[in-house]
């Protein structure tokens, strides 16, 4: 079982390496790690310095995948009477494998939000920034490096050739969103968004391919059934290179007090995987957690992911505040 694990490791890390030709690794707790959902969304929590990370772990007992967002945004103009305002911020995600394989992107995120009637604004949202993947093939094992009936045996030649060790290129997204206050606690939201749009080339091991085109679309709100009790719908879906995501979900959340709420929920992805998340807040901290049950012939399978996010606010001093009600972004 192992050595047959193993003999595979190198064609993994080719698949892995064309992330044109898969779908790329994205989080859970999606609506915590904003500015890898919607570059719109930059800067969107008015009068705030936003800083939030995101950290998952699947499939830990095969071969471990992580995922570690953090990211950084603010608004701007928004200490004038003009309800318009702007949003600035940096993000930097990076993944890595069990097949020593790393990858890292870095996004600086540009937006702006105009007012729209009343309680309304469309946004617009630009990114660019450096997309790298390297392999590390130092602890590498190939098919052949093993032995029958001895085993593996790193003394031996990997007699694999690879030409490059990474692949850098420049990358740009962009995405549009809709949001509206109905009231102080009430709010609906719909973005679309493009990744990848310039497709840029990728060599890595001798190979050639494009980032393929990612297309997003998001949406949901956060409605108010009670003083205490607030429903938060929230739903992605996303296409690249053929292949299709969806998935939507609810959580209720509890305010305890003022300063205290907490939260439950639960998500379906596509049809192999679904997702149970918790949040807690206390005044301007945020935690979640979540994990994704998947599926295997309709049976839940032994192999998991769990996710844990962090989300902090740091109030801004504006000297003429405009009549922004509250921050859409939905909270898990």
């Amino acid at each position: 079982m192992i050595v047959g694990k193993r003999l595979l490791v190198l064609g993994c890390i080719v698949l892995m390496s064309l992330t044109s030709k898969a779908q790329e690794p994205f989080f859970s707790q999606f609506y915590n790690s904003p500015l890898t959902l919607n570059p719109a969304l930059t800067g969107i929590a008015y009068g705030q310095v936003r800083v939030a990370s995101n950290y998952k772990n699947y499939l830990s007992s095969v071969d471990p995948f992580t995922t570690i967002g953090a990211s950084v945004d603010m608004s701007l103009f928004d200490a004038d009477e003009n309800p318009d305002f702007g949003g600035l911020g940096v993000s930097v995600v990076q993944a890595e494998s069990g097949f020593n394989l790393t990858h890292l992107k870095a996004m600086l995120s540009l937006s702006y939000h105009n007012a729209v009637g009343k309680n309304s604004y469309l946004a617009l949202g630009l990114q660019a920034g450096v997309d790298d993947t390297r392999l590390n093939n130092t602890n590498l094992s190939t098919q052949s490096q093993w032995v029958p009936l001895s085993g593996y045996d790193p003394t031996l030649a990997s007699n694999e050739s690879f030409d490059e060790s990474s692949a850098t290129t420049l990358d740009f997204n962009a995405g549009l969103l809709w949001y509206s206050f109905l009231s102080s606690k009430t709010t609906l939201f719909a973005g679309v968004s493009v990744f990848h749009i310039s497709e840029p080339e990728k060599s890595f091991l001798g190979e050639k391919a494009n980032l393929a085109r990612k297309y997003l679309f998001h949406g949901g709100g956060k409605l108010d059934i009670s003083s205490n009790v607030t429903l938060v719908p929230n739903m992605v879906y996303f296409y690249q290179n053929g292949s299709h995501i969806i998935n939507p979900g609810v959580a209720v959340e509890y305010a305890f007090s003022s300063d205290i709420a907490g939260s439950l929920g639960g998500w379906v992805r596509n049809t192999d995987a679904f997702i149970a998340g918790a949040g807690l807040e206390y005044a301007n901290l945020a935690v979640g957690l979540s994990y994704d049950l998947y599926v295997n012939n309709n049976e839940l399978a032994t192999n998991g992911g769990y996710e844990v996010s962090l989300t902090y606010h740091f109030n801004k001093k504006l000297t003429k505040k405009t009549n922004v009600m509250s921050n859409p972004s939905p909270r898990l």
